[in-house]
């Protein structure tokens, strides 16, 4: 969108930033490369060019090349190279963009051959080719600086001309000779002499339409970064009188300002806004919105950009220039902050449905399929991709489209179909190379995540099989490795610790006859500390310490730092944990985040080290772990453990019976993290703490009132949560002594949890079945207090209809009101 808008600078910038960060094999990487060449060309940076163009190319885009080098090598004015570059290209086989620049290049050469009138019926013909009204642009200032520029020069010449513009000064004849002059003064080098004249025709002249013609002079005779020459050109914007004459303005202007860098465009963008602000009919508006959008684009302005690029959707419908603007929305889209790829998806399925061939349509079903896949509709993605993917047979990205419409699959859970579709890819014609494997691995990982695991165990086994039997080496030596890994991952989960260590150390055999120089290049370290780390864990589980104990050791030793080495320490305190030894259990815990305090798994670590200490039980050991919650609270406060750490330090002063520091805890919660998905936990805790001092403080029964309706009638929350919220709303009024608006919520809580046919019992947890048999029966209770037996009999007789906790207690309140 920057090279077709004339940012040239701009545009070269992104393209060879897109170049790098795209792999040696990606077939899209010589496109990017030939884009970014044509950028190099477009700000005059011919010999960069040059040495970027591939040598001896024959492949698709060889033609292409060969305009390139052409273009290039004109800059340098070889006009004989030029020719026979020129001379080996068929016009035919280039595409529309590329074939104004073949005339362009061939007019020029007619030029420079003394054939004037020829050359300039080919630059004429390229402007009629050109497809962009970037292009356009270029090739009428190249005609206009040929018709201006054509010519020789000599003294007599020269003297006659500026006679006769002193003779005719002021007058509409005088103007014409005097830029004749100007011309002719640039012609033969006296630059400074050609700007003073046109200094002193612009004081003559008022608004009329001469003015134009001498502004456009001195932006294209003035040096590229005078100020002098921008100030023309951007009054000629302003105030000029020929649209055309402005059109070839801007194009200079623009290129001005994108080979300046961001530094010179910045300072550039309001103008851009105040010139369309002060004049909102301006003859350019069209390209003047596309510029400030995609100059604000490129600065990060990413409002700026888009509110520009909507207002030329918006006054210009019908514009052949809808396509690049909607382009230029869908990249403002994915490169915000946040990016919103699903209004990326929307602009480019504009452009899909506009396009009229083939390819563009199948180039930008890719793109929407991104934009899809990043946004998380990775079904539709998938649906995208496996079109394209089977509809490319001779496509260079097939493989990777195949790959993207596996991925898909598997991120949305289709697991099955990715099996299928995984399994029936070469038989449909549909190729994926290498990437199979890194198909097969995200599948298998995503079945183990999911707890598929005897699935996952059995495709891995064929998968390896099938390595050693029927395609030796087919799957890279790197991730063959891996494969045996989760073989033995998988193995302990499915067939015991047994099975488990044989594959570790079969495994770990074949990774120590690795060569060295190998070990590194395939990053085999961690996977040998990985290898250890669940061979440990499998003896660990087969409760064998003492084996583990040097397997721990080593980890700890050879491969400090690593990521393995430190979670041993977690996983050796969950097997103290399991065996009791919560002194050995926190003890290491708190070790892994005294050694490696920026680690991730430090804050976990705290955090289960609190949970230790709190079950040794008693007051000394829950202070103990509101010490460790306090340090993970100070070190990381902005890690999503913080919330729960206060929580649970609320607790803990619950526990000690400090009432009045839980709550402060749960207020602090409630005030600073008001949109926290869990507030509810802080609002009920806050809750109990006021009913819970409810007999020293008569107030605190409306203050938990206030916060159980708060969560009450909060919508989206789990059913389980609002009915523990309700029935203890409900007890709040019934202590309180408004027994009618205990009633009532108790009675709200049945309608919509267990008598609304669509949220019925079914939609309950253990913690929500729990709470309704409570609530039933407080609300019996209500009722046989209000002197309503027969009701206080049916809601009773709920608990037993809807196999609830506490059936006994129910049938003997049942059997005590009779029959």
């Amino acid at each position: 969108m920057a090279l077709g808008t004339g940012m040239t600078g701009m545009a070269e910038r992104l393209l060879s930033e897109a170049y790098l960060g795209l792999p040696e094999a990606d077939p899209r990487r010589e496109e990017v490369l030939l884009d970014q060449v044509s950028a190099l060309l477009a700000m005059g940076r011919a010999k960069d060019a040059l040495e970027k163009i591939p040598s001896g190319s024959n492949g698709p885009l060889a033609v292409r090349w060969g305009l390139r080098e052409a273009m290039a090598v004109l800059v340098f004015q070889d006009y004989p190279r030029t020719g026979i570059l020129l001379g080996k290209l068929n016009p035919e086989a280039l595409p529309a963009g590329d074939l104004a620049w073949y005339y362009y290049v061939a007019g020029h050469l007619e030029c420079e051959a003394g054939d004037f009138d020829k050359g300039m019926q080919l630059l004429d013909k390229a402007t009629a080719l050109s497809i962009s009204p970037r292009q356009r642009s270029w090739m009428l200032v190249s005609v206009y600086q040929r018709r201006v520029l054509a010519g020789s020069v000599d003294e007599m010449t020269l003297a006659d001309l500026k006679a006769k513009t002193e003779t005719y000064k002021g007058q509409k004849t005088g103007f014409r000779f005097a830029m004749e002059y100007v011309v002719a003064l640039h012609k033969i080098g006296r630059e400074a002499e050609a700007l003073a004249v046109i200094d002193n025709q612009l004081k003559l002249l008022g608004q009329s339409l001469e003015r134009d013609g001498f502004l456009l002079l001195m932006g294209m005779l003035s040096e590229p970064n005078s100020g002098r020459g921008i100030l023309a050109l951007q009054e000629l914007l302003r105030t000029g009188k020929d649209k055309d004459l402005q059109t070839l303005g801007l194009h200079l202007l623009v290129q001005v300002w994108s080979d300046g860098g961001n530094s010179r465009a910045s300072g550039q963008l309001p103008f851009l806004v105040s010139l369309l602000k002060d004049f909102p009919d301006h003859p350019l508006k069209g390209e003047l919105l596309i510029l400030q959008s995609q100059l604000a684009f490129d600065l990060r302005e990413h409002s700026l950009a888009k509110g520009a690029a909507e207002a030329f959707l918006q006054a210009f419908p019908k514009s052949d220039q809808i396509g690049s603007v909607l382009h230029l929305l869908a990249g403002i889209s994915i490169l915000g902050n946040p990016p919103q790829y699903r209004t990326a998806a929307t602009y480019l399925t504009r452009l899909r449905d506009m396009a009229m061939d083939e390819g563009t349509r199948s180039a930008l079903d890719i793109q929407l399929a991104d934009s899809l896949f990043l946004a998380g509709d990775f079904k539709s993605a998938a649906l995208i991709y496996q079109s394209s993917a089977t509809g490319a047979k001779s496509h260079p990205g097939q493989e990777i489209l195949a790959y993207q419409w596996i991925n898909s699959l598997i991120e949305a859970g289709e697991l099955n179909d990715a099996q299928v579709a995984l399994d029936k890819l070469e038989s449909v014609g549909v190729s994926i190379g290498e990437h199979r494997w890194r198909a097969e691995w995200n599948l298998v990982s995503r079945m183990q995540r999911d707890g598929r695991h005897q699935e996952a165990f059995s495709r891995v086994r064929e998968i390896l099989k099938t390595s050693e039997e029927e395609n030796p080496g087919g799957v890279p030596l790197a991730l063959s490795l891996r494969f045996r890994w989760m073989e033995a991952f998988l193995a302990l989960l499915v067939q015991g610790e047994d099975e488990a260590i044989s594959l570790l150390d079969s495994l770990l055999e074949q990774l120590a006859a690795q060569d060295p120089g190998l070990e590194s290049k395939l990053a085999l370290s961690e996977l040998k500390a990985s290898t250890i780390l669940l061979k440990a864990r499998a003896l660990l589980d087969g409760g064998k310490l003492e084996l583990a104990t040097p397997l721990l050791e080593e980890l700890r030793s050879k491969y400090d730092g690593s990521d393995p080495a430190q979670r041993s320490y977690l996983l050796e305190a969950a097997y103290h944990f399991k065996g009791d030894d919560l002194v050995a259990a926190q003890r290491l815990a708190v070790k892994l985040a005294d050694s490696y305090p920026e680690n991730p798994l430090a804050p976990i670590s705290l955090m289960q080290a609190a949970q230790y200490a709190e079950k040794r039980g008693g007051d000394t050991f829950f202070k103990e772990s509101l010490k460790i919650l306090e340090r993970l609270t100070n070190q990381y406060p902005a890690h999503e453990l913080y919330f729960f750490a206060r929580l649970h330090q609320g607790h803990l002063f619950r526990k000690l019976n400090q009432f009045g520091n839980a709550q402060q805890i749960y207020t602090n919660l409630s005030n600073q993290h008001p949109d926290h998905p869990m507030i509810h936990l802080a609002l009920v805790a806050n809750a109990d703490c006021h009913l819970a001092r409810a007999a020293q403080d008569s107030g605190s029964l409306d203050i938990a009132a206030n916060l159980l309706e708060r969560i009450f009638l909060q919508p989206d929350l789990p059913p389980d949560v609002v009915v523990e919220a309700g029935y203890k709303l409900a007890f709040a009024h019934k202590e309180a002594g408004r027994p009618k608006q205990a009633q009532e919520v108790l009675g709200s809580i049945l309608d919509r949890y267990l008598l609304n046919p669509r949220t019925q019992s079914a939609a309950l947890g253990g913690g929500g079945r729990y709470w309704m048999s409570r609530s039933i029966l407080e609300l019996g209770s209500l009722l046989e207090d209000g002197k309503a037996p027969d009701e206080a009999r049916s809601v009773y007789g709920l608990i037993e209809v809807n196999n609830l906790p506490g059936r006994s207690l129910a049938s003997a309140k049942i059997n005590q009101l009779g029959i």
